[in-house]
């Protein structure tokens, strides 16, 4: 949350004008309320987006407005924007760059700007040179200053008592490199951000003061909170605890929420590129991290589950939508209390939408299920059932059982795929290359590659609806049957009921 006085809280309760300001400083133009289409103000931020808590973020906040008067093309200036009401302080809103600039002619040339801030362009920079450069074992406080002074951002992370020591919970874990095998073949700079955040228990934000920030989500007390009617003092609280980061809203336009809390974390579980898993905790609600090579590369896995646990165990919330007054101080991150005529609905701002200038209007949304989704086997083959895309290059690939709604990668390599049985929808790539494809059974609807190359594939049965593919190479293809309603082999449509060897030979039908 922003310090602002209360004076400046009580003046957006009130409905005091209010003034934007949009300052783009390399062409010395400043945009104010005279310049900006009524109400157009469009502020975005999240720190998460799933159903499952992640401890990730790093989401790039995105910011659009209509403006009067701006002939040039602004594209990829830096601008700056900022709110007052009446005479009080200047609350920051918004720092970043004008991604897209669309035009639309009237009566008066109005331009509408879509701007995301840093993080939207610094999560794309390939950092892999920089990975290869440092000098391993380092230490997880060092990786990160590294990091971040490459990218040439200021790091904060968010204290809320005197006894926090400004580290993150695993600085003083050691990290090994990772195998450049097992490295994606483009290592960007927000996979690495991503990864710092969940193996420190913090959602990664690009703050309005222009440094990032490890956002903590603290223990919601079921204490009394400053309210926006009365603005107590931080250390006047029965429940004992220091009202920093919590507000009490109890007016609102809207609202809905989930007649069950998320419970609390009873264990966490890192999964390395093996699959190998450590463990602290119990398994009645499990955190598993998966796929983050910086977890996979710790020397003690034991003591840094313990570490997030900790940090963890305490977050509870019931999940809400809510629309209310706009407060531009309030930030993702923090804990809302929202008093309806039967509850007082506690949970945090994952996500929020301010919209309007003087009719200043705020959308807040956190979501999330009961309990924790159960890990599944197949995520530990690195190939992520979770989401779309393969995520890591691998030298080996061991899986009883692989399943995967949609692969969709440029490059899939690895020396050897193993699966009793393989079963995708949908794979679509580049090219695969792999010294030895074997499997019980692989199954897709459809395998579209331009290049299928391996020494041996080896499967009691290939079913698939569409096989297209330039080239099809292999010194040694052994199946029992194969059958397939189109396949493509050099350009050329075939049609093929079954194809048998071992002596059988081929048969083909030319269309």
């Amino acid at each position: 949350m922003i310090e602002v006085l209360d004076s400046t809280k009580q003046a957006y309760l009130e409905s005091h004008h209010k003034v934007l300001n949009i300052s783009i400083p390399n062409i010395n133009l400043t945009l104010t309320n005279a310049n900006i289409v009524y109400e157009s103000l469009n502020l975005q931020e999240s720190i998460e987006t799933e159903e499952q808590l992640q401890f990730k973020g790093c989401n790039a906040s995105q910011f659009k407005v209509s403006v009067a008067g701006v002939i040039q093309d602004i594209r990829d200036e830096y601008i700056e924007v900022t709110i007052t009401a009446d005479n009080t302080e200047t609350i920051p809103l918004f720092s970043g760059y004008v991604v897209e600039q669309t035009n639309r002619n009237g009566e008066d040339v109005t331009t509408e700007l879509t701007c995301y801030d840093p993080l939207y362009k610094i999560r794309k920079q390939d950092v892999t040179s920089w990975y290869n450069g440092l000098t391993f074992p380092i230490t997880m406080k060092n990786f990160r200053n590294s990091f971040f002074t490459l990218l040439d951002i200021e790091q904060v992370v968010d204290v809320h008592s005197e006894e926090a020591t400004g580290d993150l919970i695993n600085d003083s874990q050691t990290l090994t490199k990772i195998d450049s095998a097992k490295l994606p073949k483009v290592l960007n700079a927000g996979t690495i951000m991503e990864d710092i955040c969940q193996c420190n228990a913090r959602y990664g934000q690009y703050g309005r003061d222009k440094k990032f920030h490890y956002r903590q989500l603290r223990e919601i007390m079921k204490g009394l909170y400053p309210s926006y009617e009365t603005f107590p003092s931080p250390t006047t609280y029965p429940s004992g605890e220091n009202a920093d980061s919590r507000y009490d809203l109890s007016a609102y336009s809207k609202i809905s929420y989930e007649p069950y809390t998320v419970e609390k974390v009873t264990g966490v579980t890192i999964r390395d590129n093996e699959g190998n898993a450590t463990s602290k905790g119990t398994a009645d609600n499990m955190f598993t991290i998966a796929d983050n090579m910086l977890a996979s590369s710790f020397s003690d896995k034991a003591t840094a589950c313990q570490n997030i646990l900790n940090e963890i165990k305490v977050v509870w919330y019931t999940p809400l939508n809510l629309e209310c007054v706009g407060f531009p101080w309030v930030e993702c991150g923090d804990v809302l209390l929202t008093r309806t005529k039967k509850n007082i609905v506690r949970s945090y701002v994952l996500q929020r939408t301010l919209k309007g200038i003087q009719a200043l209007f705020d959308t807040i949304e956190s979501e999330g299920i009961q309990y924790r989704e159960k890990y599944t086997e197949s995520e530990a083959t690195g190939v992520s059932t979770n989401r779309a895309g393969v995520k890591d290059n691998a030298d080996e690939i061991t899986a009883t059982k692989i399943r995967v709604g949609t692969i969709e990668a440029d490059y899939i390599k690895t020396y050897q795929l193993n699966a009793v049985d393989a079963k995708i929808d949908n794979l679509s790539a580049i090219a695969i290359t792999t010294q030895n494809l074997s499997a019980q059974n692989i199954s897709a609807s459809q395998i579209t590659s331009g290049t299928i190359s391996a020494n041996r594939i080896a499967s009691g049965s290939i079913t698939v609806d569409k096989l297209n593919t330039t080239s099809l190479s292999s010194w040694n293809l052994s199946v029992q049957s194969l059958s397939a309603g189109t396949l493509y082999v050099g350009g050329v449509r075939y049609s093929a009921k079954s194809v048998t060897i071992d002596g059988q030979g081929y048969t083909f039908l030319g269309q």
